[in-house]
């Protein structure tokens, strides 16, 4: 059994991602994480040293590397926006959940986040005009979206159980 969880920054992908492995008795792989181990080095290094477009090609080889695993994979919140991503996520019968959160809850749970050096860049505002630049593109990839609005990540990870089991009945 495979699922993927896509959608922005703050939505929950990680957080749910390991509550849902957890629930359905599999691995849970994030690629951001799959990402610093390969390179062994924190992404952000990464970006300086080699720039965004090596670091979207090696991040496109470790999503399709990780299409072939079992488990849960939480995707980064611009991996489905890249277009060799999209192609691999229309190629592939997996089912895709997109994560979604209101603009006012992204605000606070980022807020609460130190570790993204990309709100420091272009602030809460730039943040959120990213956001909706990239929802078009998740819905379009994603089989079903889930919004994490005030609900425990045991709570969404339960709706996306429902929703696959309702999925595999039809």
């Amino acid at each position: 059994m495979k699922v993927i969880l896509i959608g922005f920054m703050g939505c929950g992908k990680t957080t749910v991602g390991r509550e849902l492995a957890k629930q359905m008795n599999l691995p849970q792989y994030d690629l951001d994480q799959m990402i610093v181990k390969n390179l062994n080095e924190p992404i952000s290094n990464f970006f300086k040293e080699k720039g965004e477009a090596a670091f979207r090609d090696f991040e496109h080889q470790m999503l399709n590397k990780s299409l072939s695993l079992d488990g849960i994979l939480s995707t980064g919140g611009g991996t489905p926006v890249q277009k060799q991503n999209q192609n691999l996520f229309h190629q592939t019968s997996v089912p895709i959940m997109m994560l979604d959160a209101s603009d006012d809850v992204i605000r606070k749970r980022l807020s609460l986040d130190a570790n993204r050096p990309i709100v420091e860049k272009l602030g809460m505002d730039g943040i959120i005009k990213l956001k909706h630049q990239r929802d078009a593109t998740y819905r379009m990839i994603s089989n079903q979206i889930i919004l994490t609005d005030h609900k425990s990540p045991l709570t969404i990870a339960k709706k996306i159980i429902e929703n696959l089991k309702k999925e595999s009945s039809k």
